[in-house]
């Protein structure tokens, strides 16, 4: 099972078209539990203080908008 935690929000940025996006800044942290190579169970653990980024698509449709080629 993984489980997250957004800890900082990133800053998104719209194109002047509005139909691209991408993301920079923002802090999370995760931890990953499951079986073990060598059997049992446990847990790992890991948080950044780096940027994680999203890049994508904007599709707007009436009041729906969504997200697409999100990477």
């Amino acid at each position: 099972m993984l489980t997250y935690t957004v800890e900082d929000y990133p800053v998104v940025t719209v194109d002047e078209s509005g139909t691209y996006f991408t993301t920079e800044g923002g802090k999370v942290s995760a931890a990953a539990t499951g079986t073990l190579y060598g059997g049992g169970t446990g847990t790992e653990s890991y948080t950044t203080d780096a940027d994680w980024a999203l890049d994508g698509t904007i599709v707007i449709d009436g009041d729906t908008v969504t997200l697409e080629d999100v990477y």
